[in-house]
């Protein structure tokens, strides 16, 4: 893992995509908005190991991309889970063109490639965009943010494991922010 300076931020805040009746991508009887939210009880116990404060949206960001606002000194890592008309395999980290990506983004990456594979976009594992609402919001107020997709809904391999692993998954993913490879969750 590569060092972050997470530290120096008011806290972490983790998106759940989609929900409020928006159930993101479908596939079968599961929905992204269910699945994503699996991670939550699993996020917040790991982020009891970070130096600053975790917290979760309550609400669908999408909906009220407004209240980034409240987050200008936070790190802001919004978790969904991604679908194609031809799912693919894997997973990629999206942080808006203009900047570049840090030490979590990077870090995260290496997480998504040891959980599921990354999908190739602009660079493996990367995707720079302009056109995604709660990105473009939180470019404007300046905050570190990042939308992660972890794997394709549909593909069945990557959903098991998901399943299966959901407590590993969120370990790793706050040792991202965290730059520490061992962290240790005291119950």
């Amino acid at each position: 893992m590569l060092v972050t300076n997470y530290q120096q931020y008011k806290g972490v805040l983790f998106v759940f995509g989609h929900g409020e009746g928006d159930p993101g991508c479908v596939y079968q009887k599961e929905t992204e908005a269910e699945m994503i939210r699996r991670l939550k009880p699993h996020l917040i116990k790991w982020g009891k190991t970070l130096a600053v404060p975790v917290t979760c949206y309550p609400r669908n960001l999408y909906y009220h991309a407004n209240d980034l606002k409240e987050y200008q000194d936070w790190i802001v890592v919004e978790l969904h889970l991604d679908a194609a008309r031809i799912p693919g395999k894997g997973g990629h980290v999206i942080i808006h063109q203009w900047f570049k990506p840090d030490a979590i983004d990077k870090n995260l990456i290496t997480v998504i490639d040891q959980h599921f594979s990354l999908v190739t976009r602009t660079s493996k594992g990367l995707s720079c965009r302009k056109d995604l609402k709660n990105c473009n919001t939180a470019a404007q107020y300046g905050i570190n943010y990042r939308l992660v997709e972890l794997f394709f809904l549909a593909d069945k391999q990557d959903r098991m494991y998901y399943l299966n692993h959901l407590d590993d998954i969120a370990k790793t993913i706050v040792q991202a922010i965290s730059g520490q490879k061992d962290c240790r969750c005291v119950d």
